[in-house]
């Protein structure tokens, strides 16, 4: 039996990746193919562990730190539900992953080596996506939306010069690695728009989603 495709929506919290994951699933579901949802950082101990880092005001982790500690977590993630599921043929929609550990890495000051280490342990350790899809979107915009959603900013969220810095890091990434499959999506436009261009981009990289089983 082939293997699951991976597909990864990543961006700022606010640009709408929870979403986007979801309507894409339930796309690919309609269509016959066996698809998962999964987000990181995890429900699971390490995930608990960088949720909580987050939440605190005074004291915390250091950038290098954190970022390896969402790496480990996404070892545990990877080990125990992606590549089961992937070698059993069900596809996987994950909001959020590696692009994210490297972009705040790069944006909260981690110096050229530790950058690195951190992108060299993503991009060997795991199954690569076969798309990654990054939603863009104004900080300010960003910061709206989840004003209105309601739920408390965590430290990075509350850091709109970080969130800034981050958002020019996924820009970064998406112009080294636009002929590998990865994608910047303008994320300010309607959720049908999005909804489509990934539909459009998805059809593309992947041909045998484009017709219904």
């Amino acid at each position: 039996m082939p293997g699951g495709k991976l597909i990864v929506i990543d961006g700022a919290d606010g640009a709408g990746k929870r979403t986007q994951s979801l309507l894409l699933q339930k796309e690919l579901l309609r269509r016959g193919f066996p698809t998962n949802y999964e987000e990181e950082p995890t429900g699971d101990g390490l995930g608990l562990q960088i949720k909580e880092d987050l939440k605190r005001r005074g004291e915390h982790l250091d950038p290098r730190t954190q970022q390896f500690l969402f790496t480990a977590d996404r070892s545990q993630h990877f080990a125990k539900r992606i590549e089961p599921a992937l070698k059993d043929g069900t596809n996987v929609i994950m909001d959020r992953s590696f692009p994210s550990s490297i972009a705040y890495a790069m944006a909260l000051g981690v110096d050229a080596k530790g950058v690195d280490a951190i992108t060299i342990a993503n991009l060997r350790a795991f199954t690569m996506p076969n798309v990654i899809l990054l939603l863009d979107v104004p900080v300010d915009e960003a910061a709206l939306r989840r004003r209105i959603r309601g739920r408390p900013e965590d430290r990075h969220e509350a850091d709109i010069n970080l969130q800034q810095a981050v958002r020019n890091a996924y820009h970064e990434l998406h112009e080294k690695f636009k002929n590998d499959g990865w994608y910047l999506i303008d994320a300010s436009k309607t959720v049908e728009e999005i909804r489509k261009e990934i539909i459009r981009i998805i059809e593309k990289e992947i041909p045998e989603f484009a017709v219904e089983k």
